[in-house]
């Protein structure tokens, strides 16, 4: 009734969005009599008798009053969420004009406006802001009137009318003139001018890249007010434009908003007299609280940003008494008020003492939970003491009690829909009619496999009618109530589903590494500790866990479990490490690559506990894989070798396989760089994923791939040729289901991010075979930014993040509107999935933002949750203190097929490659230069860390490479060849002239005795056609590779390019005429004079190219001698220079082979080649 009567008095028109109460209201103006507008909104629940706060909102130039109530610009959604959060009275004026700028009318206008809400509302304190012209009208009306003003909130406004020189034209007729004819008004209107006015809260954003309102007036404006009021928050950066982003507007509005109102309380418990410290906080605003494994427990749930956020669970045996000790210079204690809970039987004893507030379970265990705390009826928020940042392990939590759990699980929900969450908060209602559509999704999917109870039906018809009849409401106080029915109703038909009807769970509590990177997340060197094995007894019903951890094991950093096919054993890696580095340089310290700081692969026998170690040595082992046979598949670092981008040093591995026991590991991989994550697929390949960047960018290209699980038939599984996501990890298959299930990750973060299937019979590449099962989460990186952490530092939830990693190549088709959960969780993010179904899967899920290289991620981001793809996630498990992952069931499965090559064991060293037809090719390769010949080129492994160190060529990071030689192409495009196994080889299609029209930017690599084939030269991967058996090729013995010329095994410019020139070129170009290239072989910088000459003449692929260097598919004819300058040149006729055959070859070879210039990365060895000495061919 109140709320009608109020529609009357205003003379407006009313609209309810949701539940609160928006009205266009219309006023005759006392300056002059014409009619005026604003709109007001009224917060949710909005009592008209009690202290209200008043955000006034003035809109830009060429808007009106509804740009800030309707627009979805940032400024406008973070001013109507702040207004919400802090259930604030929000009125957005006309102000007179849509190009105003606070003249004289709209000034008496804006008193007015004021005076009429304060006669009608109780208001306590009142915000003015603006954006743009409404920045600037917002600081002249409070210099004008700083009594009516408690605080200011100017973003991207200007402060002096006197320099500021755009939109004159509205200006003067704001104004009554112009600058010349009234210079003293232009002066009054400017905040400049005023700094003593300004002594309230004031909060400034500006960009150095605005050119609309340029921000010098405002920052000078802001640095003299900061000198004198401490109350002052300036937020400029160069980068920004004529608008402020959501972050940046909600920081400026809370900073003003806290100034305001009571400052956070600090506090400690204390339990039985014992100071108890919490564990690491969280993004998602929980501490908990525990008097050891079977002590009282308490969880603390709130934002400091969001007064009358918290709430506090309490769970006490008998006798124990609890003191929450609040700082001592907080209000009287008899001033704090709260809502008590009884969660038990036994009622708790709750009470406000001197400075604190007591709880007390005097006759039995009791439990309850405090909410609504306030302090002279001003909602209050606390700040509670921190657990210092230590580099020891990091303990696992007891489990929690069964209040403590259900607070937890309570407080997830609130988290997921923005129950008062810092970010994009959402009222009862809007979150009700959300989480109405996700289990409406759910109940249509059981329904028609029959697998929903008739009771559950009925149950959900019901409640889905009520809700609808709530969302139509105003009965605010209904709101709760429903909305937490709703959540106990999803949790209910959630855990009925028959494929979240699970045995116990196996799974690892895990801290992430200390620097958080797709290299460094595996490393023993960056391992920090903490942690163990459990099984989830019970998931769904309780979190009551069991600790498996070998008692032998001293304390270090657990990870990927994998449970044999009879669950009698499990595989685990497990790093000895007492305590995580203190600087980035301890990781790059060869003294830090020892045994006693890297994985190993452990067995658990999980009937005696028992545990035996399985690899030893120097080298990182992880990611174990039970194959059929009892052998098992893992990942290595023992083949050697480094990463080529980036500082390290980063010890490359790849896929190993050792027997049963451990022994005989070997080796299957010969890929030159990493591969993670192995799994076996239904019909008993192996998916992995692997790094794929020869001559490409180096952030993207970890997709994933298959090959037997004795390493041969390596092939592409989808995204050779994807830049988004940028990468896909822990790929595994879903039961009943061609597809797999994976995390699409960032590059410069560890593996997080979204969940993804992937169908490759829709495609191998792009966007097709993609299905975003969490679109929440938009892919990290590729297309929302990654957060760069702190190096090294101690950081925690709320460490301030100054910069971001972002992919410098976009897909057309990739989603670039932050999702709402994003705004709510910056870098929220998924992990670890183990799919059920194409639609349900187990995961763990963070509120906590991913942050990538330097820094590490926070201990504790992870729960696990049962999910689906209608966007029901249910928290089964969280140990507040640290994180838990990898969670899967413990029960039985059905091994896949052993599949291996069919081998002669002839005890050669080599295979053999049949081309059907290099005709057959993706890009198609031109019609008018047939292929002739295939040139075989060996990938050298870097065998010294950090890239171009040293360099191979002019190429950004590029690998090392040597010319083993050619071989024939029939004229039908088939070839048939023998090629060295075990050894990474890429392949250039030649013409008649010997230069590359097409070239690899992958490599392959053959098992000993392999006999390997393909259709063509990069096929289309979804055109169908079989090998022919009639080729050409086919009719002979294999051909064995040619040699190719001088200086190309190994590789060595001095040798294959500097002769030619000092016989044809030196008695032009030796230097001695100017303006001419000197094509001497003089030593200049790391190369030669001649190679600097003319390696800008070539056109080579490398990471960071022009173009995106031609990216991802490589077009025929770009890069080599075809499109060179240098051969184009040449073969114009150049002067008087004939070349020989065997010339023009070694100039294709070297300009094809991507203008490198050494082939060695051993240095001694570089100095050799440089001048002209013949050394022997790197063997990897």
């Amino acid at each position: 009734m109140k709320r009608i009567l109020f529609q009357m008095l205003f003379y407006g028109i009313a609209v309810t969005l949701g539940a609160a109460q928006t009205t266009d209201v219309s006023f005759v103006a006392a300056h002059d009599q014409t009619e005026q507008r604003y709109v007001i909104v009224l917060p949710d629940g909005f009592i008209p008798d009690q202290p209200q706060d008043l955000l006034i909102t003035l809109h830009g130039h060429g808007s009106d009053r509804w740009q800030f109530i309707r627009e979805n610009r940032d400024e406008a959604r973070a001013a109507r969420d702040i207004a919400m959060q802090n259930k604030m009275i929000l009125v957005s004026p006309d102000y007179r004009a849509k190009s105003s700028w606070m003249g004289h009318a709209a000034e008496k206008d804006l008193v007015q406006i004021i005076n009429d809400l304060k006669k009608k509302f109780t208001i306590r304190n009142l915000v003015m802001s603006g954006g743009s012209m409404g920045a600037t009208s917002a600081l002249t009306f409070t210099v004008l009137h700083p009594d009516l003003v408690n605080g200011i909130v100017a973003l991207n406004g200007h402060a002096n009318h006197i320099e500021y020189n755009g939109f004159q034209d509205a200006i003067q007729s704001s104004f009554g003139g112009t600058k010349k004819s009234i210079p003293n008004e232009y002066k009054r209107r400017s905040a400049e001018f005023y700094p003593e006015k300004l002594a309230m809260p004031v909060a400034i954003t500006a960009g150095g890249q605005d050119n609309i309102v340029p921000p010098n007036s405002v920052l000078r404006l802001g640095r003299v007010i900061k000198a004198r009021n401490p109350l002052v928050f300036i937020d400029f950066k160069d980068t920004r434009g004529h608008e402020t982003d959501y972050e940046s507007s909600i920081a400026a509005y809370n900073f003003v908003i806290q100034a305001l109102s009571m400052k956070p309380v600090p506090f400690s418990i204390i339990i039985n007299g014992s100071s108890i410290l919490p564990t690491h906080g969280s993004a998602a605003g929980t501490w908990f609280y525990a008097d050891g494994d079977n002590g009282s427990q308490l969880l603390l749930a709130g934002h400091t940003s969001v007064p009358g956020s918290w709430q506090l669970t309490v769970s006490l045996n008998k006798g124990d008494n609890v003191r929450i000790s609040l700082a001592p210079d907080m209000p009287l204690p008899s001033k704090i008020q709260f809502l008590s809970e009884t969660l038990s039987t036994t009622a708790v004893e709750c009470q406000v003492e001197s400075s604190a507030i007591v709880i007390k379970a005097v006759s039995g265990p009791g439990a309850a939970k405090l909410t609504r705390f306030t302090s002279q009826n001003v909602p209050m928020s606390f700040l509670p003491e921190r657990r210092p940042f230590s580099r020891a392990p990091v303990t696992c939590s007891p489990d929690t009690h069964p209040a403590i759990t259900d607070s937890m699980v309570e407080w997830d929900w609130r988290m997921q829909d923005g129950i008062q969450t810092p970010r994009e908060p959402r009222s009862y209602c809007q979150a009700i009619k959300k989480v109405v559509a996700q289990v409406e999704g759910l109940v249509l999917e059981r329904t028609a496999k029959n697998k929903l109870s008739q009771s559950d039906h009925d149950i959900w018809t019901k409640l889905r009618a009520t809700c609808q009849d709530i969302l139509k409401s105003d009965n605010t106080e209904k709101d709760e109530i429903y909305w937490l029915k709703l959540h106990q109703f999803r949790r209910k038909i959630v855990f009925s589903n028959p494929l979240f009807k699970l045995p116990p769970l196996v799974m690892v509590k895990h801290v992430p590494s200390v620097m958080s990177h797709q290299l460094t997340q595996v490393y023993g060197a960056c391992a920090r500790p903490g942690g163990g094995l459990f099984i989830m007894e019970e998931p769904g019903i309780s979190m009551r866990t069991k600790n498996i951890t070998p008692p032998s094991l001293p304390a270090g950093n657990f990870m990927t479990p994998e449970l044999s096919y009879d669950t009698k054993k499990m595989l685990f890696a497990y790093c000895p490490v007492k305590e995580s580095v203190s600087s980035r340089n301890q990781t790059r310290d060869f003294s830090q690559w020892t045994e006693q700081v890297v994985y190993h692969i452990y067995e658990l026998d999980m009937d005696s506990g028992t545990v035996r170690k399985l690899t030893r040595g120097s080298t990182d082992n992880f990611f174990p894989v039970y194959l059929p046979s009892r052998d098992i598949l893992f990942i290595s670092t023992m083949r050697g070798g480094f990463h080529r981008c980036g500082r390290g040093p980063c010890p490359v591995y790849t896929l190993t396989r050792m027997n049963k026991d451990g022994d005989k590991p070997c080796s299957i991989s010969f890929h030159e760089t990493h591969e993670w994550d192995p799994c076996l697929l239904t019909d008993g390949r192996v998916i992995y994923t692997r790094w794929d960047y020869v001559d490409r960018n180096a952030v993207l290209y970890q997709q994933l791939w298959s090959a037997r699980p004795d390493g041969s038939n390596t092939r592409i599984y989808y995204g050779n040729n994807t830049w988004n996501p940028a990468g896909i990890w822990e790929a595994r298959p879903i039961p009943d289901s061609f597809c797999v299930m994976a995390t699409a990750s960032p590059h410069h973060g560890m593996s997080a991010g979204s969940i993804v299937m992937l169908d490759t019979t829709k495609g191998v590449d792009g966007k097709e075979p993609l299905t975003r099962l969490t679109p929440d989460v938009r892919f990290p990186e590729s297309e929302s930014p990654l957060a760069a952490g702190p190096d090294f530092t101690p950081y925690d939830f709320d460490t301030p993040v100054v910069r971001y990693w972002n992919s410098p190549m976009k897909e057309p088709w990739m989603e670039k509107t932050p999702t709402e959960e994003e705004n709510r969780w910056p870098g929220h993010c998924y992990k670890s999935p183990w799919p059920l179904s194409e639609k349900f899967f187990i995961v763990s899920y963070s509120f906590d933002q991913l942050v990538g290289e330097p820094g590490p991620n926070i201990p504790n981001m992870f729960g696990i949750y049962f999910a689906d793809v209608f966007g029901n996630k249910e928290l089964i498990y969280r140990d507040p203190n640290i994180s838990s992952l990898w969670a899967r069931p413990l029960a039985g499965r059905t091994p896949p097929p052993e599949i291996a090559m069919q081998r002669a064991d002839t005890g050669r060293k080599s295979g053999t490659f049949f081309l059907n037809d290099v005709k057959e090719s993706w890009p198609y390769l031109p019609t008018n230069n047939p292929i002739t010949h295939l040139r075989i080129v060996q990938v050298l492994m870097k065998t010294t860390p950090h890239s171009n160190t040293p360099r191979m060529g002019a190429a950004n990071a590029s690998p090392g490479k040597q010319v083993l030689g050619t071989v024939p192409v029939e004229d039908d495009g088939s070839a048939y060849f023998e090629a060295p196994a075990q050894t990474p080889l890429l392949f250039q299609a030649l013409d008649s002239k010997g230069r590359a029209v097409q070239t690899m930017r992958s490599l392959v690599y053959l098992q000993p005795d392999e006999k390997e084939s393909c259709i063509g030269c990069h096929e289309h991967r979804m055109k169908q056609k079989s090998p022919r058996t009639q080729a050409k090729a086919l009719q002979r013995l294999p051909s064995k590779i040619a040699p190719g010329p001088d200086g190309s095994l190994p590789f060595c410019y001095p040798r294959l390019v500097q002769p030619i020139l000092n016989r044809h070129c030196l008695n032009c170009h030796d230097g001695k005429k100017t303006g001419r290239p000197i094509l001497t072989a003089d030593p200049e910088n790391s190369f030669s004079k001649s190679y600097n000459s003319l390696v800008d003449r070539v056109s080579f692929s490398a990471w960071g190219r022009p173009q995106n260097n031609f990216e991802p598919l490589t077009e025929p004819g770009r890069f080599g001698a075809l499109g060179s300058q240098l051969a184009k040149m040449l073969e114009k006729g150049h002067k008087n220079v004939q070349l020989t055959n065997e010339e023009w070859t070694s100039l294709y070879t070297w300009m094809d082979v991507n203008a490198l210039f050494y082939g060695t990365f051993d240095v001694a060895e570089q100095k050799r080649q440089l001048a002209g000495k013949m050394i022997d061919p790197p063997k990897e």
